[in-house]
């Protein structure tokens, strides 16, 4: 059983029922249905869940909010949503006839209809998650834990006895509100095992948990900790990856460029060089804003949030690129949209960065915020010293005339024409409204990753960009 989470909503409602209920994605891969095992997709072999997920249309879930298994004597109920914030991060069409409700209220609604229906116990699966400052991946508790989940597990009711969270790939084990709050990490590279004891007629008398690293013939380095072993492939999983690596193999491994140093994100620190720091500038990030501004229809700046920036480009042996490098860096198969803002839009739009509700959504070494990555000749000074957080169209953070355009002002009621994604373009991707309010939007239907393709190709031995943000104090 699994909750949704919000990348089960790129594609829309119709491919997610694809997903659950089975049939072949329309259009296929490389010219082919994606039924490369004996033509036909039965669905998933697991139940979604999404009890804060509505159709609009019909004003039901769109898929069942709970599932019960029984052990014996005594049963667990499960109930899955999604951060209420998924309109936030998809793209409009992903979410179109959906509304997300709040996730508190409905974990705790449909914890209680489990509890009147007899479950001896209650899990809340949540696509929803906190930030640990240092994480050893066993730890017992995690008392730097901090973000998005904590206020949700303060608002569970004494139904719910287990909080199984996710999206912002941390390994943490705490108790919280009462509640068992886990999180296993990301990319399956650990799993969380939960012990509970249930008395039946009294339910959970005692919890546990552990993070558990899951090691195999390609993540191991040393000497093995006592007690675990290199796990083997699964024979069937393995042969339908060797199915599908097989039949893009030629496309992904085509080489398109070259590069001559690493071109990284802005991560955080004390993380191993895994989390992205969204609050800060990076040069992978500024090389796809010129990705954006080069490949779309004429403009005169581009913009990528940091979300939208996936991985780094590592030199490695010999600089070369491929597509399947790219494809790593972006991986969504946006398209570039144009729209014409003012001078003034132009200001709202960056101090969009600060303001609420961005300033809730993300937290790193800058503070609060979303940093967007600008292109090659605009730039921009901030203050940080004046207040993050601001009430949204009252911030005040970027420092007045920084900005400009290959060295020249921007002028406040002067026309200027701006790429961003299709992500990005409709509003509420990462909360950036002011361009909905631009004139002659225009969806240009070039994919970013043939736009970057494209132009690694023109820029052989590419290097890192220079940074077009200043940060003052």
């Amino acid at each position: 059983v699994s909750s949704v989470g919000n990348h089960e909503f790129d594609h829309g409602q119709a491919e997610l029922l694809r997903m659950q209920n089975g049939g072949c994605y329309p259009g296929g891969m490389i010219g082919r249905d994606t039924c490369l095992q004996g033509g036909s997709f039965p669905g998933a072999k697991f139940q979604y869940l999404a009890a804060n997920v509505v159709d609009t249309a019909t004003g039901k879930t769109v898929l069942p909010a709970t599932w019960t298994r029984r052990f014996g004597a005594v049963s667990i109920g499960f109930v899955g949503v999604t951060l209420k914030g998924t309109p936030e991060v998809v793209t409009a069409s992903g979410v179109a006839g959906l509304s997300f409700t709040d996730e508190a209220a409905a974990i705790n609604a449909a914890a209680a209809q489990l509890k009147a229906q007899g479950a001896s116990a209650v899990v809340a699966l949540i696509h929803q998650g906190g930030y640990v400052a240092t994480a050893p991946l066993e730890a017992p508790n995690c008392g730097s834990l901090a973000g998005a989940i904590l206020p949700i597990v303060d608002a569970l009711g004494r139904d719910v006895d287990v909080v199984v969270s996710g999206h912002t790939h941390q390994a943490y084990v705490c108790t919280r509100n009462g509640k068992l709050l886990t999180q296993a990490g990301l990319y399956g590279s650990a799993v969380t095992d939960i012990d509970l004891t249930i008395q039946p007629g009294a339910g959970v008398t005692a919890k546990a948990a552990r993070n558990r690293p899951v090691i195999n013939d390609l993540n191991t380095t040393g000497q093995l900790p006592p007690g675990y072993a290199i796990l083997a492939k699964d024979p069937d999983v393995d042969a339908a990856v060797r199915r599908y690596v097989g039949a893009s193999q030629a496309v992904r491994n085509q080489v398109v460029g070259t590069i001559s140093a690493d071109i990284q994100r802005a991560l955080l620190p004390g993380f191993s060089g895994t989390v992205r720091d969204e609050t800060a500038e990076g040069a992978m990030g500024d090389l796809m804003a010129d990705v954006y501004l080069a490949g779309g229809p004429r403009a005169d700046i581009a913009f990528i949030t940091p979300g939208g920036v996936r991985a780094d480009l590592l030199h490695g042996k010999d600089g070369t690129v491929s597509v399947n490098d790219l494809l790593t860096v972006a991986p969504f198969g946006n398209t570039l949209v144009t729209v014409d803002l003012t001078g003034a839009q132009l200001l709202r739009l960056l101090e969009q960065q600060w303001e609420a509700p961005n300033c809730s959504a993300k937290t790193g070494a800058n503070g609060c915020g979303r940093l967007l990555h600008p292109s090659a000749g605009f730039s921009y000074a901030w203050d940080a010293r004046t207040p993050q957080g601001a009430p949204s169209g009252q911030g005040h953070r970027v420092v007045d005339g920084s900005m400009r355009l290959n060295g020249q002002p921007i002028a406040p009621q002067a026309s200027y024409r701006v790429t961003v994604n299709s992500f990005m373009a409709p509003g509420a991707g990462d909360n950036f409204s002011v361009l909905t309010q631009g004139a002659h939007i225009t969806d240009s239907g070039v994919k970013d990753i043939d736009a970057f393709v494209a132009y690694m190709q023109r820029h052989p031995r590419l290097a890192p960009p220079a940074a077009r943000v200043q940060r003052l104090h």
